[in-house]
């Protein structure tokens, strides 16, 4: 009897406690989404730090650098045409925003830095004119309107020598299979029986040579 008693109190203590949190139903008390709702979490938290760099990278993949044109002059060169080429080709559409790096490629003079900000200025105006009509040039019977946007980005590379160093050890530590290597050993062992024959047959030659001669 004292066990009944104990068990219903039991029983009675935790239904008051479930309805004091507010969970009168066992099932609101357990997440029915575990784990995925905290994978996702996780997950997003994560990728959310690449997003800026995805979106720096495909700004400076939308750029038109310098070196794109003629020193000093808004020309485009083969390289310049090619990359705009490019631009316009991407899939499913292209891109309407353009960026043009700022002419850093102007000869600075300290006695006149006015006339160098006009300079640098007028061939900016000019070098996204340049950009614009060649754009619309290329798209020609299917128009879009492009925006030009004039920045001062930093350039983008990697020195060379870790990279070809990189690239020489991947190179060096290949190793050949496990079939070149028994071939290869099997090959040497071949040749030091024949090796071993060679000289068992002179060895043998001789012999006899020198018993006819005792004769």
């Amino acid at each position: 009897m004292n066990r009944v008693i104990s068990k219903t109190l039991a029983a009675t203590t935790l239904a008051s406690g479930l309805a004091a949190t507010g969970c009168t139903n066992l099932g609101k008390c357990i997440d029915p989404c575990y784990p995925e709702r905290y994978i996702a979490s996780a997950r997003s938290s994560v990728t959310a730090a690449f997003a800026p760099q995805v979106q720096n990278g495909h700004i400076l993949d939308q750029t038109v650098w310098n070196y794109h044109f003629e020193t000093g002059k808004d020309e485009l060169t083969a390289g310049g045409r090619d990359h705009l080429d490019g631009l316009v080709r991407r899939r499913p559409s292209p891109d309407p925003r353009v960026f043009i790096a700022t002419a850093r490629d102007l000869v600075y003079d300290a006695g006149n830095p006015d006339k160098f900000v006009e300079l640098r200025r007028d061939l900016d105006e000019k070098r996204a004119i340049a950009v614009q009509k060649y754009l619309a040039a290329q798209t020609a019977g299917r128009p879009m309107q492009f925006e030009m946007v004039v920045h001062d980005p930093s350039d983008v590379g990697q020195h060379a020598y870790p990279t070809n160093r990189s690239i020489l050890l991947n190179h060096n530590t290949t190793t050949g299979s496990a079939i070149t290597g028994s071939s290869a050993s099997t090959a040497g062992q071949g040749q030091s029986n024949s090796n071993q024959g060679a000289s068992g047959g002179q060895g043998a030659g001789a012999g006899a040579g020198s018993s006819g001669g005792n004769r």
